[in-house]
């Protein structure tokens, strides 16, 4: 599983991650995480974003009892689901190693907090190895709304209280 998966040494918190990533959740500007496309914005909706961790299955005998665990191949990783609107360019990449920060204890869930409140991309939350992302599935709307869709998607988005959207 090597070129498949990041290798992490370290021991990971993932209530920690798990803590952090939620702050994420909802509309914010992800300028500490991402890089905006020309005359684009790093403003999106994240839906849904959560670690866990891969069970171990059981081998169940034919008597019926759980006679030892068998690992699948996938058993015991670590995995990361986020569900959004939309990413901009590094945007989850860079949220997992700024998660990966907070759950080997090297940054704390208040660091991830102010990433999102006080969107600077500086360097700290620079973006995970590509090792292991896989974009399992795009949901597209009914037919009859992907043109209103497609003219919100090319409008510069800006944050709520932001009148003069000069926030990207």
């Amino acid at each position: 599983m090597r070129g498949f998966v990041l290798g992490v040494d370290d021991r990971l918190n993932l209530d920690a991650m798990n803590a952090a990533v939620n702050h994420a959740i909802g509309l914010h500007d992800f300028g500490s995480f991402a890089t905006p496309n020309p005359g684009g914005t790093t403003i999106r909706e994240v839906k849904a974003a959560v670690w866990a961790r891969v069970p171990q299955l059981p081998c169940v005998s034919p008597d019926g009892n759980a006679a030892h665990e068998v690992p699948a191949a996938e058993s015991g990783l670590v995995t990361f689901t986020i569900v959004a609107d939309a990413f901009a360019h590094n945007m989850v990449r860079s949220l997992v190693q700024a998660c990966l920060q907070v759950g080997r204890g090297r940054k704390s869930e208040d660091w991830f907090a102010d990433k999102i409140a006080h969107p600077v991309r500086e360097g700290s939350t620079g973006p995970a190895p590509a090792k292991g992302l896989t974009l399992e599935r795009v949901v597209y709307p009914d037919d009859s709304q992907l043109a209103e869709r497609a003219q919100a998607i090319r409008a510069k988005r800006t944050m709520p209280g932001d009148e003069d959207g000069d926030q990207q």
